[in-house]
């Protein structure tokens, strides 16, 4: 009888809301976002990415965010690589008009340029690095590194190694230092390459460096952050 009490009264609360949905190219970036929340090292609130697995992610993306939109909170992330739109100019435009119909309606595009790679990649060096990459000369670089070292393409992006906490573990290293100093790169990269990143220029030819945005997942940490710290004082000068 206790035990259905309980479960009534559990079923009675009100369910709190997210405050994000976040959608992916791929299996790799849902499946490093989990691990980052596990992790602790993601404050906001979100259910598990929807991966939409590559193909035509734009048009996947774009019903994924339909389904969202409808429902009550609707704060959405959307992460996917750029290189493909590199190379042509009809993808290039259709990218384009992506931008234009859903970043400037508040929701938050976090691209990578050539790929998420570039973002992992950043947790290996000590200063800001521009370079353009093409996604062989990525794996390449990024390869030399543990815990992907060796690795083929395909062993990197397999569930097996994607789903195992160790190479996230290894990836930022100790006390997280490795993802600090990738967080720092990314931001300094940011303010030197942002006029030629694929969302600004008017050719995709004229794309010439690399970028990532994943640090901006952290900026949304910190806001996240206040808001609870200001809820918090408040509820306290009320008591």
């Amino acid at each position: 009888m206790l035990k259905e009490i309980k479960t009534a009264e559990n079923a009675s609360k009100p369910q709190s809301l997210p405050e994000y949905y976040i959608i992916t190219e791929g299996q790799t970036e849902k499946w490093y976002l989990i691990h980052l929340k596990n992790a602790g090292k993601i404050k906001f609130t979100f259910p598990e990415p929807k991966s939409v697995d590559g193909g035509d992610y734009l048009s996947k993306m774009k019903k994924e965010i339909d389904k969202i939109s409808a429902m009550p909170r609707k704060k959405i992330i959307c992460i996917f690589d750029v290189d493909k739109f590199n190379n042509s100019q009809t993808l290039f435009g259709e990218y384009l008009k992506f931008m234009a119909q859903y970043n400037q309606s508040g929701i938050n595009i976090y691209n990578n340029m050539p790929s998420i790679e570039y973002w992992f990649l950043l947790h290996y060096f000590k200063k800001t690095i521009t370079k353009f990459y093409t996604k062989n000369e990525l794996l390449n670089e990024l390869t030399k590194h543990s815990p992907f070292k060796n690795k083929s393409e395909q062993a990197l992006k397999s569930e097996a190694f994607l789903s195992s906490v160790n190479w996230f573990n290894e990836l930022c290293g100790k006390d997280f230092k490795n993802l600090t100093t990738a967080i720092k790169n990314a931001k300094n990269n940011h303010s030197i390459t942002s006029h030629k990143r694929m969302d600004k220029v008017s050719s995709p030819t004229d794309c010439d460096v690399s970028y990532s945005d994943m640090y901006k997942l952290f900026e949304i940490n910190n806001n996240s952050s206040d808001k609870k710290n200001s809820s918090d004082k408040k509820n306290r000068n009320v008591l």
